[in-house]
């Protein structure tokens, strides 16, 4: 794939979204003060329309994610969050798992000095580092497997308070489509909220853990930090998109196709529940029942006809089984 040479930057052009579309979505949920509700099956869906919704947004976004990859989709991603701080003076606030972020100390150290707008922080760091050796992740595996072993697996994507998409997509190609051989089948809920107050009380709670620590804090990025010794991105072109995402940009722009491939399809509903865990799970030892798998627990306990599981992950422990 040829590269992309554009001069673009983070000021010039425009950068254009579909507003219109996103307010009357929230208008029209306040005023019913019922759910919206859709389903993202598809990952060139589940990236549209989160760039359309970074291109619309007027305040903020708030991003909690297990993993970033800094392939194509991971950068196109960013680059747009960056254009939007800096054209239209958005909040952005992101949180990510330390473990396994897959994130580049010098690209870290560039955003975390971009603008005081855009903070990033990430979750129960080992070392206070950002990138561990194996050695490192060795034996602090083996020194407290319990703190090594509490991770964030929260998916949001919050966008002016009262849209938010969760469900199972971390950042990367292979969440999106983009990956030449193995993609992952993954799924999103779109939701448009009258009241938001209950997923923003879990972003702001893990976002103000103790085990939550500003990128600029972690060692091996304060040092680069210091020495001024990372590359500073300024175009499109540093971002290396590689082409994939011409069709997909036009179309996240494009106010008819956001209306009918994303808000005209979402179902109402009259009420739905937060369910998460608490993130000073990190510290607690012995560590008390979940929430969420209390709340599953419930559920399951009280089911009269059916239970339908979907999850890439089923691991069932002794009570589970007894459960079932």
């Amino acid at each position: 794939i040829p590269p992309e040479e554009s001069t673009d930057d983070f000021i010039t052009p425009t950068q254009v979204g579909a507003q219109e579309v996103w307010e009357n979505a929230i208008a029209q949920c306040k005023k019913s003060g019922k759910v919206g509700l859709g389903i993202l099956d598809h990952g060139d869906h589940a990236l549209a329309v989160r760039v359309s919704l970074v291109r619309s947004a007027k305040k903020s976004v708030r991003i909690q994610t297990f993993n970033w990859k800094t392939d194509e989709s991971g950068r196109f991603l960013l680059w747009e969050l960056l254009r939007a701080v800096k054209q239209r003076g958005l909040q952005v606030e992101i949180l990510i798992d330390q473990l396994f972020c897959e994130q580049n100390p010098e690209v870290v150290a560039f955003l975390a000095s971009f603008d005081p707008r855009f903070r990033l922080r990430f979750y129960n760091p080992r070392f206070n580092q950002l990138s561990l050796s194996t050695i490192e992740q060795l034996a602090d595996l083996a020194y407290d497997f319990h703190a090594f072993n509490a991770r964030l697996h929260n998916k949001l994507f919050i966008v002016d308070d009262h849209v938010v998409i969760t469900g199972g997509r971390n950042y990367s190609n292979r969440y999106f489509d983009r990956t030449i051989g193995r993609n992952y089948k993954d799924r999103d809920v779109l939701t448009v909220l009258p009241n938001p107050d209950p997923i923003l009380s879990c972003f702001r709670e893990y976002w103000d853990s103790s085990h939550s620590v500003a990128a600029s804090d972690l060692e091996d990025v304060a040092e680069l930090l210091d020495e001024d010794d990372f590359p500073k991105l300024a175009t499109k072109k540093d971002f290396r998109l590689n082409n994939l995402f011409g069709e997909l940009s036009l179309l996240a722009s494009d106010p008819n196709h956001v209306q009918n491939t994303f808000v005209a399809p979402m179902m109402e509903v009259d009420e739905i529940e937060w369910v998460f865990d608490s993130p000073e799970k990190a510290s607690l030892a012995p560590v008390p029942q979940a929430r969420v798998a209390a709340k599953l627990s419930e559920l399951a306990s009280k089911a009269k006809r059916e239970i339908v599981i979907q999850s890439p992950y089923v691991v069932l422990s002794e009570k589970a089984v007894g459960l079932f």
